[in-house]
Parts: structure tokens; sequence; C-alpha cells
């Protein structure tokens, strides 16, 4: 909302006389007024919704006259202090006519009007004749309202400036032809008297794509009636030009939001036309992932920045950062939604690699201190052992008993195995053959087994991979309920103070 003590708008018509007919668009020797806020609409079009300036006139058109003037609905002119002078665009009038000057303002800002015509052809504004209408009260916006000026009966043969003045916030004397204003418009027209206007382009139409988003095209159009041109000017935001009849725009950067004029005809007297192209900005966006390549079953987090309302896609989530599981590969997709409808998205990869299993394998798992064993791994690319060697296959001579580890890897994932490894002393005992304990067992075995010496042992039982389930001593017999293990493989030690061996027995 405006900060001013009084919301009104302020219309002044100004008509000058000059004895040459040929006009320059240039004011010339007349003043031109200035105003705070230009342009004269903003931030979007004219009468766009949302706007916080959209002070000018909207339309006119005149009656009473031999040839009237009709400009509907132009909006805003966009140009340097809110000024055009439209030379092309004059009424035909006689000496002692009454015309009627028919006006209204855009929304949503009232307007006061104010009219000046130069009658004494002085470039000036200076007799109260020429000071035709000065408004006390508010016109409301988007309403007409109108003006009664007449013709002196005296009038000369010639052609004569007319200005049309609004303003937002000025009443009565307070606006003047030249003077600085707030809010508002001017434009100036001519009035011919027995007087033959040049020939040249009696109306043109500029317009556009109205409004698109930055990065896509636009085609500015330029439609005329009467004498062709004899060239276009167009001029716009960032240092735009162009001499083409309709220029195409390719790529269109948030710059070039604004008022676009084309000036066509001859060089004492163009005809303007102008437009608005409303550029709504493309939301800036970027997409991150902590990594683009992860194997199964790790977690990843993307990233979306640079525009705060997204949708991610697949999921439908709403939030800037995704902290996921992803199961197989897959392209995550990210969009933003501009109020106005503009849109960009961002795409990212992600590859998940399937996860492997490593296996390990040893020699032997039961050995006696000092002794050399073989471990044997499989399953990755690359190996490192808990016993800082690496590659599949490494010798290790442990001194205790222990546990031995090793991380394979290999496309980016990596998986771990371990084997427990049991070492005895085996002091004062010297490796013999089972014959020598004078044993007698079962082998197979179901869910009894059954071991008989001639002499007392130790027995220790141990499973394949080496780990020790029970140990104890015998007299003559070992009996001992299996119920309780598996069917499979199972080695057990035998000593005594002189000697050991070991035997492989199966339980069915």
């Amino acid at each position: 909302m405006k900060a001013s003590v009084s919301s009104l708008f302020i219309v002044v018509l100004t008509l000058f006389f000059f004895k040459n007919p040929g006009q320059t668009n240039n004011p010339g020797a007349y003043c031109v007024g200035s105003y705070s806020y230009v342009p004269c609409s903003g931030p979007g079009p004219p009468n766009a919704g949302g706007n916080t300036v959209n002070d000018f006139i909207d339309s006119l058109f005149t009656t009473g006259a031999n040839q009237n003037l009709s400009t509907i609905s132009p909006g805003c002119n966009g140009l340097p202090n809110n000024y055009i002078y439209n030379c092309n665009q004059y009424l035909e009038c006689s000496p002692g006519q009454t015309v009627q000057l028919h006006l209204k303002s855009g929304n949503p800002y009232p307007q006061v009007f104010f009219l000046f015509i130069d009658w004494n052809q002085n470039f000036q504004f200076d007799l109260p004749s020429e000071y035709i209408n000065f408004a006390s009260t508010q016109f409301s916006p988007g309403t007409w309202t109108s003006i009664a000026f007449p013709v002196p009966i005296n009038a000369l043969s010639g052609v004569y400036r007319m200005r049309i003045r609004s303003s937002w916030q000025n009443i009565g004397a307070s606006a003047t032809p030249c003077g600085a204003m707030d809010w508002g418009e001017t434009e100036d027209y001519n009035i011919s008297i027995g007087s033959v206007v040049p020939a040249a382009p009696t109306s043109a139409t500029a317009s556009s794509n109205y409004s698109i988003c930055s990065g896509q095209s636009a085609t500015l159009q330029l439609q005329y009636s009467g004498v062709p041109p004899i060239n276009f000017a167009w001029t716009g935001p960032s240092g735009f030009s162009s001499s083409l009849q309709n220029p195409f725009l390719n790529l269109v950067p948030p710059a070039y939001n604004g008022f676009f004029h084309c000036s066509m005809g001859t060089s004492t007297c163009p005809l303007l036309a102008s437009t608005y192209l409303w550029v709504q900005s493309t939301p800036s966006l970027q997409v991150s992932a902590n990594s683009t390549s992860v194997c199964a079953g790790t977690s990843i987090q993307l990233t979306a920045s640079g525009y705060s309302m997204v949708t991610w896609q697949p999921g439908g989530s709403s939030n800037s950062t995704l902290n996921l599981v992803p199961v197989s590969s897959t392209i995550y997709t990210v969009f933003a939604q501009a109020p106005y409808g503009c849109s960009s998205s961002e795409t990212i990869g992600i590859t998940v690699k399937p996860n492997f299993t490593v296996q390990i394998a040893a020699s032997t798992t039961l050995i006696c201190a000092g002794e050399t064993l073989t471990l044997q791994a499989s399953g990755a690319e690359f190996y490192l052992w808990s016993i800082l060697q690496t590659g599949p296959q490494v010798m290790y001579q442990p001194g205790s008993s222990t546990v031995v580890s090793v991380t394979g890897s290999g496309s980016l994932c990596s998986a771990s195995s371990s084997l427990e490894i049991s070492v005895d002393v085996c002091e004062n005992l010297n490796e013999s053959t089972p014959s020598n304990f004078k044993l007698s067992y079962q082998n197979p075995f179901q869910e009894v087994f059954l071991l008989e010496s001639q002499t007392p042992v130790e027995i220790s039982f141990f499973s394949i991979e080496g780990k020790k389930l029970f140990s104890l001593p015998i007299s003559t017999q070992f009996y001992v309920e299996t119920s309780g293990l598996a069917s499979g493989i199972y080695l057990i030690c035998i000593s005594n103070s002189h000697s050991y061996t070991s035997i492989k027995v199966i339980k069915d």
C-alpha cells in the first residue's frame, strides 16, 4: 500500500499549438513532468494482481470532434518519466466545437485527471484558459469519467499539443503540467484544426507472450494500420534492441522483465507502441548426494538446494533432504514449482552394487604351539587379514589360541569372515598313531559315542572348524551322549604323558 495522505488519481490533459504541423517526439521547448515511481506499473504488467504500483491512464477516447481519439487499454506506457507523446494520434476539430474526453484509470488505485491546452502556442501552459480541468475529487479506479473542453471560436489553423496527466496523490491546483508527482502518468496528443497531419502509420499495437518463465522463448509482435513504417526500432530492458517488426527472443533472461517499446514511422514523428513481457523466475535447483555408488543395504542422503518447495520422485517426499536405503540402482528426480507456474527439475542416479560373502578356510584349526598353518580366503577381490597380511592366501604361526578374521573388498563393497584357531602346548608329546594308544571306538557313531583305551588318556572333542567342545580325562572308557551335536565330522585329540594323536569321527 502507498504511504500518502490521499488515495487519489489525477490526470492532467495539455494541448499545444504548433504553426508547423511537423512534430518531433522530443517535446522540444515543452517541459516534461517527473514521477517518483517509474515505470507506472510494477512489479508485474499493468493491472496485474499484486502490483504495488498501478497508476496510469488505462484508456481514453473522445467524442464530439471531426476525428476522435481512441486508445482503449494501452496501460502504462513504461517510458522514462512515465511520459509518452503520441504525435500520430490526433483530434481533428473545428473552432467552436465542444469535445468530450472520456478516461479511466487502472485498478486498484483511484486517480485524478488534469487537462491542459496551449492555445497561445508559446510552448508553455501559462494562461488560465490553458488549464482546462483541475479535479478536486477522486475518480473511482477502473470506471469512466468525462472532461469537456471547448475549441476556441477564434482558434487558428494548425496543430496543437494536448497533455493529460494522472496522479494518485495530487489534487486540484497542486497538479501542474510539468511538476513532480509520486505516482501517475503523462500522455501528450495533437489536435489538428484546418491543418494536414504528416502521413504516417495511424495506429500500432505491440504484443508479446505476456508471461513466460526465464529460459523460455518469446516473440514481440507489432501490428499497424495506415502508411507502412519506414523502420522499426525496438528497445527494452537490459539494453535490448531490434530492427525487426516481430523479433524473436530465445532463452529469455529474468532481466528482460519489463516494458518493450517499438518506434516506427518518420524520424520527425515516430509512432510508439509498447508491450509488457512478464518474465517469471524459473527456480534455480541443484541436487547432490553424499555418494552416488553404494553397496546394497547402505543408506544415502540426497539434498535439493536452491529452492525450498520441492517434490522428490519416486516417493513423493517434499523434504529438501532425503535419507533412504535404495534396494536397487535408481534415478531420483526432484521438482521445484514456483508460485506463477514456472518449474524446473534435476535428476541424480544412484548405483547400488550387490553384496558378496567372504569364505575363510585353514589347513588345520588345531595345531601345536610353534607350528604354521595356511589360511585361504575367497569370494572377494582384495583381502586384508587381522594378522596384518594381505592377499587370498597367507601363512600364519599363532602363539596361542585366537580368532583370525579377513575383510574382503571389491567394487566399493566389503564383507568379513572369521575362523577360530586352537593352539595346544603339546609339551613332551610325540605324535603317534591311534594304534599305539590301543583304542577302540565307534566310527561312524549316532546318538552315543563310545571310546575305550587300555591306558589312561586325556580326551578333547573338537568341531571340524577347530572349536573345542569339551575335554576330560578317562581311564579306560569314554562314553558321551551326542544328541545335541549335529551330524558331521568331528576331531578327537587323545594324549597321555608320552604322546598324542588325533582321529576324525563321523556322526550320522
